[in-house]
């Protein structure tokens, strides 16, 4: 699996994911109107219509630098996650905002399932 990690397939894939999931956010609110504002997933200091896609699919992007690929591989696959959370949420007025923010950013997210594997290989 660690070998698709930074491919250049998998990255501009997910780079037109991210597009297809931002333009689906602009039409549901296109359609219902301006939703209540919520905190983004990935940048929780931030408001998920504050999240600028265009600058971070401009950032991260293929690189022959191969850190630099893994980086925007991660980086794009957390963006799809945070763009398909907020049109989920915006599609929803009775979805609860608290559980998105139980796990807390990607990082603690990720933290919390590596310390559980852990425990449970003992």
């Amino acid at each position: 699996m660690a070998s698709v990690l930074g491919g250049k397939y998998y990255i501009e894939s997910l780079r037109g994911d991210v597009t297809d999931l931002q333009s689906a956010v602009a039409d549901v609110l296109s359609r219902v109107g301006t939703s209540t504002p919520f905190r983004s997933w990935k940048y929780p200091d931030k408001l998920s219509t504050d999240v600028s896609i265009a600058e971070l699919l401009q950032t991260y992007v293929y690189s022959e630098d191969e850190e630099e690929r893994q980086i925007a591989h991660v980086v794009l696959l957390e963006l799809v996650i945070d763009r398909c959370i907020y049109v989920s949420i915006s599609r929803s007025p009775t979805f609860s905002v608290p559980i998105l923010s139980a796990f807390g950013p990607p990082s603690t997210f990720f933290r919390m399932q590596h310390t559980a594997n852990l425990s449970s290989a003992v």
